[in-house]
């Protein structure tokens, strides 16, 4: 029977086997000096431990989020912020459409309260846990497995904020054409109208981001599995 969850099969593996503490050691590999000269050893040191760390990945991420996703979900919350304002007004200077409107001002407020929970709980916990990982590894020090499992959680979070992206860009698309369906012409060319095209426009850039986010973490997970087999079957 083949087993697929790695993390079941390594608790019938032997025990690592403990190397000599000389010049450095990183878990379970010793770096020792033999020949050439020590700043070509530690380079190769270095290039060994990002190998097995993952570091450049990890550390990929970490800039990715705080550069860019953190950045696109602070213009997003602040779009959004204005958006319900503009409705507010579009609803006092045009009665008539107000009760259309109401549906309009519960969707973007939900849509903000999202992504008001992703930039506060969620994506403050992914940087957490990566920056600990990222710490722990640079040190050597490993006070906790971190394996596919963790990855795939992690992917997991990522991927219910992708879907509300998805779903919320296809809420504010089907509510620009049925409005500029109704109204004609006036909408399409209006504050408000402006507004929701430029909303569908940026929830796309955001959703382009996730998913570069998303594959990131796939590749990651990915390597890990390979490793985890690796481990176990050698």
């Amino acid at each position: 029977m083949q087993h697929t969850d790695i993390e079941f099969l390594q608790q019938f593996r032997r025990a690592d086997i403990d190397l000599p503490n000389e010049d450095r050691q990183y878990g379970n590999v010793c770096f020792r000096h033999f020949s050439r000269s020590r700043k070509e050893r530690c380079a190769v040191e270095e290039a060994i431990e990002h190998q097995l760390a993952h570091s450049l990945i990890i550390d990929a991420l970490i800039g990715k989020l705080e550069n860019e996703d953190q950045v696109l979900d602070r213009q997003l919350a602040a779009f959004l912020q204005k958006l319900l304002r503009t409705i507010s007004a579009f609803s006092r200077k045009e009665p008539a459409v107000a009760a259309r409107l109401e549906t309009l001002m519960a969707e973007t407020a939900c849509f903000q309260e999202r992504v008001r929970l992703f930039q506060t709980r969620t994506q403050p916990l992914l940087l957490d846990a990566l920056k600990n990982i990222f710490a722990e590894r640079k040190a050597a020090r490993h006070s906790g497995f971190v394996g596919s499992k963790n990855v795939r959680s992690m992917q997991i979070l990522v991927r219910k904020y992708r879907e509300a992206l998805y779903f919320y860009h296809d809420v504010f698309t089907g509510l620009v054409e049925g409005e500029s369906e109704k109204m004609g012409k006036v909408m399409v060319v209006s504050s408000l109208g402006n507004c929701l095209l430029n909303l569908t426009a940026l929830i796309k850039t955001r959703i382009s981001a996730i998913e570069t986010a998303f594959n990131c973490l796939g590749e990651w997970k990915i390597r890990l599995r390979l490793a985890e087999a690796q481990a176990f079957y050698n």
